[in-house]
């Protein structure tokens, strides 16, 4: 597979679906069973994959990261990784520099008579000019395909690229010891010809990885070795290339071949702010509220018709026990979220343009619909619901596609969406999906919020009446 079209910058090369094909005889009790069978098959090959990448990314973390951050010197174009395949593509290339500067220098050049001087000159331009073109696409790959910095990473997209980096690094089990292998060649265009650009090429021996892989676990049969060498490939294939000009393109334009996965405490920052109950919030440098800063402005978001009433302190005096009683407004949940309800759909408006739909995945993920960020009984309970609201009927259908009831969680989304997450869906059930569970996650947040010590001054509370109660417990 070659890298060359930035469109294509959140892939994870995993192959589209078998199509439910059915011949038209069987029931439709027949046709349900094989669409069940055929989703339960593409979200056991989707899981399949991100283990994978999963069991990739593991093997790179924590490593030294040196190659990247060494860079690339004018001198040398790489790092000890890459030097060899730089070099070896310079000395192969040198000879045909010195044919052609013969072939087009002097008043009577060689290429005059044979009439291709325009030919061969663009020929000599292109090959002087590769020096410095191959540096800055090396410094730009190896910055590109460097995934080990990036925060709460999400292994289920660019599973080559992954790989890619973990051959850069002469990681643990892939190395040429297991068959990887690394070069640099001329990019070729439409025409056949070369067009100026330069692909890095990563191949693997499979031969050369089963045998290395016998030597290391003899007691594995040749099922569970093939098995180990699908894992270890580029998309099942021998071979994956990064192109300059395509990475170059991608990069001017903002993107990158990996996405960062959006920080909740950031979104939560912004939320706060804007959502102004907190006057003068402070922050530390990852988004975090610090907590008991700001000014409480809550006046807005109580119930009202419940107060809640509690024992402060309790003293005793003269055999006398005396109490400090104090009195606090109950935060209203639906109002924090009706409040709420513009910024969140701003939010989601954002994340669902195409331009954002990387970060939107990477969100849902690895944030959203993460197991301890959820309350799968309380999914279950919107999905089960049998009310007559529409807008409920609606969520409820939305919901349960995109819910594994098995294992009580949401299925990952998919980097590899060419007509974008919701395609011709109108409503988009990943969409309502998402602002669901955003606006609940954000108003958890606030409420919770609200309700910490810290700020119980900003829940309407009442100053304190003190009750004398004599040693008979009768109140005076």
């Amino acid at each position: 597979m070659s890298y060359r079209n930035p469109r294509y910058t959140y892939v994870s090369h995993a192959p589209y679906y078998q199509s439910l094909i059915d011949s038209g005889v069987k029931a439709g009790q027949q046709l349900d069973q094989t669409k069940r069978a055929n989703i339960a098959k593409e979200e056991a090959e989707q899981e399949r994959k991100r283990k994978i990448n999963d069991a990739r990314v593991n093997a790179a973390r924590g490593a030294n990261q040196a190659y990247v951050t060494a860079g690339v010197q004018s001198n040398t174009y790489g790092n000890k990784t890459t030097k060899g395949a730089i070099g070896n593509y310079f000395a192969n290339t040198g000879a045909e520099v010195g044919d052609l500067t013969m072939r087009t220098t002097g008043p009577d050049a060689p290429c005059e008579a044979e009439g291709n001087c325009a030919e061969l000159t663009k020929r000599l331009a292109t090959l002087r000019n590769a020096p410095a073109v191959i540096k800055d696409f090396t410094e730009m790959m190896l910055d590109q395909v460097s995934f080990e910095d990036i925060q709460n990473f999400d292994e289920n997209q660019g599973g080559d690229f992954i790989l890619a980096a973990n051959i850069l690094g002469s990681k643990d089990q892939f190395t040429p010891a297991y068959g990887y292998s690394y070069d640099i060649k001329e990019g070729i265009g439409e025409d056949g010809q070369p067009d100026g650009t330069y692909d890095w090429v990563f191949t693997v021996d499979k031969e050369k990885m089963r045998n290395q892989f016998k030597k290391d676990y003899p007691n594995k049969s040749d099922e569970e070795i093939q098995t180990m060498i699908d894992n270890a490939t580029f998309g099942g294939k021998d071979s994956f290339s990064i192109n300059s000009g395509g990475l170059e393109q991608m990069t001017a334009n903002g993107g990158s071949v990996f996405v960062q996965t959006p920080s909740m405490s950031k979104q939560m920052q912004e939320i706060i702010t804007g959502a102004e109950f907190l006057d003068g919030a402070e922050f530390d440098d990852k988004g975090n509220l610090v907590t008991g800063s700001g000014t409480p402005n809550f006046q807005n978001f109580m119930k009202d018709d419940e107060i809640q009433t509690r024992v402060e302190s309790v003293n005793i005096v003269d055999g006398q026990r005396i109490e400090s009683i104090g009195q606090y407004n109950v935060i209203d949940y639906n109002k924090v979220s009706n409040k709420l309800d513009p910024q969140i759909q701003t939010k989601v408006d954002n994340f669902f343009q195409q331009e954002n739909q990387g970060e939107a995945t990477a969100f849902w993920n690895k944030v959203l619909s993460k197991p301890e960020n959820i309350d799968a009984a309380e999914i279950e309970k919107a999905i089960g619901y049998d009310g007559d609201d529409p807008k409920q009927i609606e969520l409820a259908g939305h919901l349960s596609s995109l819910w594994n009831s098995e294992t009580k969680s949401f299925k990952a989304w998919d980097y590899n969406n060419p007509e974008g997450l919701c395609g011709t869906q109108q409503p988009c059930p990943k969409e309502e999906a998402f602002a669901y569970l955003f606006k609940k996650y954000a108003t958890d947040e606030v409420v919770d919020i609200m309700n910490k010590e810290a700020y119980r001054s900003g829940r309407a509370y009442i100053e304190e009446e003190t009750k004398t109660i004599n040693q008979d417990y009768s109140q005076e």
